[in-house]
């Protein structure tokens, strides 16, 4: 902490790839919130990212809630879209 944040430029690919993947899925929770569809695919999209940059992921309190919110979004806007 008292280092600072370290140099992306010096990361490995992984890492940086990692990154990126937790900031869409970041991104798609803060979208949801005014429109479901685009931010429930953007959540599904940075998970799968991360499996993909990872060679797969573990579930656990960081992860499954973002794989259910992601799905529950897509469910809601699917929905929606379907009885307009």
């Amino acid at each position: 902490m008292g280092e600072g944040m370290p140099n992306p430029l010096h990361q490995p690919a992984v890492v940086n790839v990692s990154f990126l993947a937790l900031m869409i899925m970041s991104a798609g929770q803060v979208v949801a919130w005014w429109r479901e569809g685009p931010g429930g695919l953007l959540v599904l999209a940075g998970m799968a990212g991360f499996a993909i940059a990872n060679h797969g992921i573990r579930m656990n309190v960081v992860f499954a809630p973002m794989i259910l919110t992601g799905m529950a979004y897509l469910f809601c806007w699917w929905f929606a879209r379907v009885k307009a």
